[in-house]
């Protein structure tokens, strides 16, 4: 883990990834508890609110090309990493995913070590299908994958 701050650009492929491969797209049902205004809306006390994290991932406001996957959305003129406000898989606030850092720490060392040991492609004349399948979360098509053992 003390290699991370010195892989900013493996630290942007790992973040663009999870923006671009969105699974949770609704967020933890809320139900307000005072009356409130919200983008112009009012909305009374006792409606519950299902934020949708998507819609901020995707935005065309906050990411520059926000269907393509470009880990540059998280590298500065310096290149260095930066992790941006509209980042959020994990939700935020008071109903954050709890197991956030965990789950970052994991999948930085899953990946680092899977980027390590193996050489990943598509099959030959076979194209990336980004598609999904829609439920409580997003999964992803069946699809083929050739992973190859570094020597």
């Amino acid at each position: 883990m003390e290699d991370r701050a010195n892989l900013p650009y493996t630290d942007a492929v790992i973040h663009e990834i999870q923006r671009i491969g969105n699974i949770a797209p609704l967020g933890v049902p809320h139900v307000t508890n005072r009356d409130v205004e919200l983008g112009g809306y009012s909305v009374p006390k006792g409606v519950i609110v299902i934020p949708n994290l998507t819609s901020v991932l995707f935005d065309k406001k906050e990411w520059e090309t926000p269907h393509t996957f470009n880990p540059n959305h998280f590298l500065n003129e310096e290149g260095r990493f930066v992790k941006r406000a509209a980042f959020l898989p994990f939700s935020l606030g008071k109903r954050v995913c709890l197991g956030e850092n965990l789950a970052k720490m994991e999948l930085f060392l899953f990946f680092t070590s899977f980027m390590q040991h193996f050489t990943f492609s598509m099959p030959a004349g076979v194209k990336p299908d980004m598609d999904y399948r829609f439920g409580l979360t997003l999964t992803p098509k069946n699809y083929e994958i050739c992973v190859t053992p570094r020597h």
